[in-house]
């Protein structure tokens, strides 16, 4: 507002008063205000200041008698372009006379920018001794944000052998800046993907069943608004790895426009269970009953075939879901091992140990397992055996059948492989007895009984 030269001799830091300044001032307009003194140790945060002199006064004697403290400038003191000037405006200095161009005061303007239009409040008061108040900014979603986290929705599940999942909620909120009061909208819709996913579930007042939602915000300003509950629901969903992803667009109209994308992560996992793991490749739901067909190694003379017979097995979730991690791991030193058993279904021991066949680890939750004729124990017999999985010690599925057999041309005699009927021991394979020719007369060798023994001639002389 004009500034009169008019000080009053109680500011302590006031110069006499001046005869010379005793002029009436110029009329002003209803809205302006004449600054007569500061006083004491008061403090304005004057703005817009203009220079009213008496026609008989020379300017330099009036502007040595105004007080720096009454005209503040945008860089004096340190904090002046705040308080002067606000939020959404800029602070200019300018000089208020030409008889001294160094002579400024601040002017506030509201910033008008692509991004952050700033418009003057009409309600705003207009003297220019406080602070300026007068710029209105757009009214527009600034931001969303979680209840817990941010830009993301994220939940993480750990699901234990036992009980049931509990829902996890988040809330989405839309962050709202802007000094006009104006209406806002909002809408959500699920994007990807499409339809939304049976373990995603968004809440207002009831569940989202189209994958879309909408709604108003208060009328108002600058607010932080709650506007939609996501709940996530892992009972029946296989572990996750990578984490399962939906995303959706929330969109907030106002006088400016915004749509953010928002995903929505879900981190699913999963105990092993040994009540539901089983022998094969599951085919859907586990199946802990499942049968593999009974692995065969065969044995000769001096020991078994080294082969190689190889099966699957499962690990799988209190679910019957199959797991997608390899044990042991970090909170979970359990392990798969396979156990021998014997025809009592006792644990076949060996130099102290029992032995065991550890699985080796594929992907997801799936396991191979080999056993090798070369590994199995040097005294074990021919016969029915039962290979048992047991995880962490607890026994998983059914047990399956191992069978030891003699290879062709032996036969089993009290748990050992010897040459049947009709073959003969020639080293260390049995010899069909009539394929040989005794001289001098080509008479045929002959064997009547299973053993190891060489075939014999017929005048009951070995055959050498």
């Amino acid at each position: 507002p004009p500034l009169s030269p008019l000080l009053n001799s109680s500011s302590p830091s006031s110069p006499p008063i001046n005869p010379l300044t005793h002029f009436p001032p110029p009329p002003l307009p209803e809205t302006e205000r004449q600054i007569i003194a500061v006083e004491g140790n008061s403090t304005c945060a004057l703005r817009g200041l203009t220079l009213l002199t008496p026609w008989c006064v020379p300017v330099e004697d009036v502007l040595d008698l105004i007080d720096e403290e009454l005209r503040p400038n945008c860089s004096w003191p340190e904090d002046a372009s705040d308080s002067l000037c606000g939020v959404a405006a800029t602070c200019t200095d300018k000089s208020i006379t030409d008889e001294r161009p160094n002579f400024r005061s601040a002017f506030c303007e509201c910033l008008i920018t692509p991004d952050v239009p700033a418009v003057p409040d009409p309600a705003a008061p207009a003297d220019r001794v406080s602070g300026y108040t007068g710029c209105l900014t757009a009214r527009q979603a600034e931001g969303v944000s979680i209840t817990s986290q941010v830009e993301s929705v994220f939940f993480d599940f750990y699901k234990e052998e036992a009980g049931e999942l509990p829902t996890k909620t988040e809330v989405l909120q839309i962050v709202t800046s802007g000094t006009q009061s104006r209406d806002a909208e909002w809408s959500i819709t699920f994007t990807e993907p499409d339809p939304l996913p049976s373990w995603l579930v968004g809440q207002v007042s009831g569940e989202v069943a189209d994958g879309s939602v909408s709604g108003e915000l208060p009328l108002g300003s600058a607010g932080t608004y709650r506007v939609l509950n996501v709940t996530a629901d892992a009972n029946g969903w296989p572990e996750t790895t990578p984490s399962v992803l939906a995303k959706l667009n929330l969109t907030v109209e106002s006088e400016i426009n915004r749509t953010y994308e928002v995903r929505v992560v879900m981190t699913l996992q999963a105990a092993d269970s040994a009540s539901t793991s089983m022998w094969g490749i599951a085919s859907g739901e586990c199946n802990p009953s499942n049968m593999v067909p009974p692995l065969r190694i065969s044995r000769g003379r001096v020991g078994f075939v080294d082969v190689s017979v190889v099966t699957n097995i499962t690990a799988c979730d209190r679910d019957g879901l199959e797991v997608a991690h390899q044990l042991p791991k970090r909170g979970d030193n359990r392990s798969f091992l396979v156990f021998l058993l014997n025809s009592t279904r006792g644990e076949y021991w060996y130099d102290g140990r029992p032995v065991t066949f550890r699985p080796q680890y594929e992907s997801g939750g799936k396991y191979s397992v080999s056993v090798r004729g070369a590994e199995l124990p040097p005294n074990i017999k021919v016969g029915n055996y039962t290979l048992q999985l047991r995880l962490g010690g607890a026994p998983v599925g059914v047990d399956q059948d191992l069978i030891l057999n003699c290879s062709v041309g032996f036969v089993e005699d009290d748990g050992e492989c010897v040459c049947e009927a009709g073959y003969g021991d020639e080293g260390s394979e049995c010899v069909k007895c009539s394929d040989i020719k005794v001289p001098p007369f080509g008479d045929r060798a002959y064997k009547n009984s299973p053993g190891n023994e060489r075939c014999t001639r017929p005048t009951g002389g070995w055959i050498g």
